[in-house]
């Protein structure tokens, strides 16, 4: 029995799903519409992001004031990482049994606490308690969001929503590294941790106002789907599609986050000054990033999404782009070819964005989608940020840090080629079902398997 490898099984049900129509009839309360929640979950999310990436910008300061090596300086980012994995399976599994709305709010008061605390740390290992913390709160809502967004916006508009949230990242991305930049500048990098956990306090207020959805509502549900064991829930590793995204996730995300390394290396290479290296990596960001996130989001949205293996051939083309971008701007001998490439790979790496989560949510069954965003984060949260920062580091080390972020276009390159792959065993299938009439199982069909 064959196993469909079309990226959207479960999303067919409701081909006209746009903004549910429910959501907006007269009298329906604001906490229960899509746009409020959206706009709610931006603003967390740039919270959450401005926290990951700050370090990035502050990282001499702390190394100086906590006396630490590259190595250990990479350390503060995979000790984050590890607790976040660890709250990825601990919240995947408690939001697939119960209701997510307790565990976020739990999580995002938890965050705000910790990353305020970690601008009063005076050790490497009160340091690296406060960003466990912080890593392990933050990673609640990390891993339920997207699953709260699929159930309030339909197939329709869900790429260019993924592809507007995701953006936060690289908006929050801009801000930590010039905003908080200028603040541990001026005030010191203390300082610069208050300011970005202190604001989850009100945001955790607001996000108690909302009202959650039911789950596949968007998809044509009404009342709540059952809830699937993490044991039932393990089915998802039977199809094709999921599993090669999620190889190529992991990939991209170690490319993604040995960017973190990036200002210490324009600092080192090119003699520039570490806010003017943080503001070179932070600018690009915000002036290509975002710009390639949408247009991947209306490409997807209006052009792609009925093509067959449309977002994946997007996904091949971004991160083949990026590796191909990356690869000049480590190797530029000055810092305005540097920008140039930097900002090019960076735009490149944004199309993929909405795509990315999109593919994720659509490649399972609606009652698998808490945990199938769960392995996914665990995949590129643990191949990608733990391994990425404290292997680079490593190598920085040992050899130059040059040596260490010539990984960064490698795995770029490597998810490419595996989105390639899968974009192949997609028109294998189809070339099979064109040729014979053959029994496939698509996503819905194995969740009735499964409940049998």
């Amino acid at each position: 029995m064959a196993i469909s490898a079309d990226p959207a099984p479960a999303a067919r049900a409701c081909r006209a799903c746009a903004i549910p129509t429910t959501d907006l009839t007269p009298g329906t309360p604001w906490s229960s519409l899509p746009i409020p929640a959206l706009l709610l979950f931006i603003l967390i999310s740039m919270g959450s992001f401005v926290d990951r990436f700050l370090l990035g910008v502050i990282l001499l300061a702390v190394k100086h004031d906590l006396s630490l090596t590259d190595e250990q300086a990479g350390r503060c980012w995979g000790i984050f990482t590890i607790a976040n994995v660890a709250g990825i399976l601990l919240f995947g599994y408690l939001g697939n049994k119960w209701q997510r709305k307790p565990f976020m709010l739990a999580g995002l008061l938890v965050w705000g606490v910790a990353s305020a605390s970690s601008g009063f740390a005076l050790s490497l290992g009160t340091f690296l308690l406060w960003r466990a913390i912080a890593g392990f709160g933050g990673s609640a809502f990390q891993t339920l969001s997207p699953t709260w967004l699929a159930d309030l916006f339909g197939p329709r508009w869900r790429n260019l929503v993924f592809s507007i949230y995701n953006s936060t990242g690289y908006v929050a991305t801009a801000v930590a590294y010039v905003i908080g930049g200028s603040i541990a500048a001026t005030y010191g990098w203390k300082y610069a941790f208050l300011a970005v956990g202190i604001p989850g306090f009100l945001l955790a207020g607001l996000l108690l106002l909302l009202r959650e959805p039911v789950r596949g509502h968007a998809d044509g549900l009404n009342r709540e789907s059952r809830h699937a064991s993490l044991r039932e829930s393990l089915v998802i590793f039977r199809l094709p599609a999921y599993v090669i995204h999620l190889a190529a996730m992991g990939s991209f995300s170690f490319g993604m986050s040995g960017l973190l390394w990036a200002p210490t290396f324009f600092h080192r290479a090119h003699g520039i000054s570490m806010e003017e290296a943080a503001a070179l990596v932070g600018t690009s960001f915000l002036y290509a990033g975002i710009p390639g996130i949408w247009l991947g989001g209306l490409l997807a949205s209006f052009g792609l999404r009925k093509i067959p293996s449309g977002y994946t051939y997007l996904l091949m083309i971004s991160a083949l782009g990026a590796a191909l971008s990356f690869y000049q701007a480590f190797q530029a001998i000055d810092v305005e070819h540097a920008r140039l490439f930097m900002r090019t790979g960076i735009f490149f790496a944004g199309l993929s964005s909405g795509s990315t989560t999109t593919v994720l949510i659509e490649s399972v069954p609606i009652v698998y989608r808490v945990i199938a965003v769960a392995f996914g984060l665990l995949v590129g949260a643990g191949f990608g940020s733990v391994l990425s920062t404290e292997v680079i580091g490593l190598i920085s080390d040992h050899d130059t840090l040059k040596d260490g972020l010539a990984l960064v276009p490698l795995t770029f390159f490597t998810a490419s080629l595996a989105w390639s792959y899968q974009a192949w065993h997609q028109w294998q299938q189809r070339r099979k079902a064109a040729g014979a009439v053959l029994p496939t199982v698509t996503g819905d069909q194995l969740l009735a398997e499964t409940a049998d």
